[in-house]
């Protein structure tokens, strides 16, 4: 179950009333009226059961939601051994090929466009494995591939690779590892009915937070530190900073969120939270109880030292999941203190229903600042250029190439 605190940010949404009554008037978005056909995605499962590696190819939105399901709920529990090929530096290429047999590992390739020249590239680098193949484009040049190669294809929805976790995209390699998606998929829709747009902002907890976030962005708090107290939350990192980045910052517009793995991260950007300009306000995630959870032992030899002031038999016999939360709880403090606008964002516990819960909880967030903001939620124009440049250097590579080819 989550728990939303708004804390200290502001929570007198009247200025919106305008923004408010627009939204209410809007449709669900397709990543919450989509449901994936989990059984088919099983029944494929079956016929991989005996293979021992994984490698997933794909880009963006097309694995960050693998890399955040994989992370949270099966990176310390399965025993199957998962690789995410996110790149095309030679160096990781050579590392997988060399490290993943091709009788006992099953290439899993990713796009929804299937133009994504990168993803074709690594693809090609993995010719003589088996492979599985997901997209949305009949025309796309990886629809193609898998029908000339006779690859095993399921079709991706219509649905930004941002935005779909709760898709085949991030469910059938979780099925294929042995993850609980049917109750990740529960919390999901449990949360999507919670923010339907309809539902008014005092009942609506991803409303209230982008409301909140935005009276923040435009008081002067343009940054965002996000301090994320779970290990296993850690690989949500990339695909969180993706949906706020990708939605919302556009036009001039938009909040930078830095989401970081914590207490680590008291380490290094604490220190800009606390001393540096004064544009930042917390919004910080954490997990309250761990399943299963470590108590430190006694040690009788280490009973009467001391760190600091404090005596090391205090800590014997303690909980970690306690100490972990009173390094949330020492950051969120000297944040009131120092009149710091904060949030949090609290599960009870890790476990697929609640990662469900809180994935769908940030879609609707970042759609929402989007909307809030008067913007298009479900594109990217910025990035988009970067792409046409290089495909270009690729053509310029090629056409070089071969007039070196001809002048010899």
């Amino acid at each position: 179950m989550l728990k939303i605190d708004l804390h200290t940010l502001l929570s007198d949404f009247s200025s919106l009333n305008e923004q408010l009554d627009a939204i209410a008037k809007r449709q669900e978005p397709g990543f919450a009226t989509y449901e994936p056909n989990l059984q088919k995605l099983y029944t494929l499962a079956g016929k991989y059961a005996g293979i021992g590696n994984f490698i997933v190819i794909g880009r963006g939105g097309s694995v960050s939601g693998f890399r955040a399901l994989y992370s949270a709920l099966a990176k310390y529990h399965t025993t199957k051994h998962v690789h995410i090929l996110d790149t095309i530096d030679p160096e990781y290429v050579g590392y997988l090929r060399q490290k993943c047999r091709a009788e006992d590992t099953l290439v899993i390739v990713i796009s929804k466009s299937g133009n994504t020249v990168e993803v074709l590239e690594d693809l090609l680098c993995f010719q003589e494995y088996r492979k599985v193949v997901v997209t949305e484009n009949p025309a796309g040049a990886l629809h193609e591939v898998a029908k000339v190669r006779e690859l095993e294809l399921v079709t991706h929805p219509a649905i930004g690779g941002r935005f779909s976790i709760g898709t085949e995209s991030a469910m059938l390699p979780g099925v294929l590892i042995y993850t609980d998606v049917r109750s990740m998929w529960g919390g999901m829709q449990t949360v999507f009915k919670q923010c339907h747009p309809s539902r008014p902002i005092a009942q609506n907890p991803a409303l209230s937070i982008a409301a909140a976030l935005l009276l923040a962005d435009r008081a002067g708090k343009s940054e965002v530190y996000a301090p994320v107290y779970s290990k296993a939350l850690a690989g949500s990192l990339e695909l969180w900073t993706q949906l706020m980045h990708e939605t919302v910052c556009k036009q001039g517009q938009g909040q930078t969120f830095l989401f970081q793995e914590a207490p680590e991260c008291q380490h290094h950007t604490s220190q800009k939270f606390f001393d540096g300009p004064q544009r930042m306000l917390g919004f910080f995630v954490k997990v309250d109880k761990r399943e299963p959870d470590v108590i430190i032992p006694e040690d009788p030899q280490l009973q009467g030292l001391h760190v600091g002031q404090l005596p090391l038999r205090s800590l014997m016999g303690t909980s970690m999941s306690r100490m972990l939360n009173t390094e949330y709880e020492g950051v969120r403090k000297a944040a009131d203190e120092a009149h710091i606008p904060n949030a949090t964002i609290t599960l009870d516990v890790l476990n697929p229903g609640t990662f469900g819960e809180l994935s769908a909880l940030m879609l609707y967030i970042a759609v929402y600042s989007a909307w809030l903001r008067g913007l298009e939620a479900f594109d990217q124009p910025g990035v988009e250029a970067s792409k046409r440049y290089a495909i270009e250097a690729r053509k310029a590579l090629i056409r070089g190439s071969e007039t070196a080819q001809t002048q010899r």
